[in-house]
């Protein structure tokens, strides 16, 4: 085998190699993508809209009962954890109980404990589900060095 030839060779295995490793870096990054999405679309929400019905709860600006039925809305089409629904419409329940006029510390603090529960899950969603992508981006790191080192030996 020349000189030539075994350049070829040698040019093209490591062009292989580079295709590899780049498919392997995108397909790593698209899943760190999903798994960050996932993260701040559905719970950063659910967390922004309580934040703004405790707000507007504690604040009572002149429409605050609109900017809690608007949040509490919102809310409602945002469920993504299990049992989120369930405590949503005790939120509701509440509220509604609230809006009606019956504003004694029992239905206040219902609509309090509702919404802590609702920020209390997605916190700890945030937290699962950054762990998540913290072991898909280990696994990323990982991956690319056993297909170089693969390729290599």
């Amino acid at each position: 085998m020349n000189i030539k030839t075994k350049l070829t060779l040698g040019v093209g295995l490591l062009f292989i190699l580079i295709i590899i490793l780049s498919l392997t870096g995108a397909f790593n990054i698209q899943a760190l993508k999903s798994d960050s999405e996932n993260i701040l679309t559905a719970n950063y929400k659910s967390l922004q809209y309580c934040t703004n019905i405790l707000a507007a709860m504690e604040e009572r600006p002149e429409n605050y009962l609109l900017v809690m039925e608007n949040n509490l809305r919102n809310q409602e089409r945002n469920i993504t954890e299990e049992r989120e629904a369930e405590v949503t419409g005790d939120l509701r329940t509440y509220f509604d109980n609230y809006k009606s006029g019956a504003k004694e510390q029992h239905t206040s603090d219902g609509l309090r404990q509702s919404i802590l529960k609702i920020m209390d899950m997605n916190m700890n969603a945030i937290e699962i589900k950054s762990d998540i992508a913290k072991a898909t981006a280990d696994k990323a790191v990982f991956g690319s060095w056993s297909v170089a080192r693969y390729v290599l030996l």
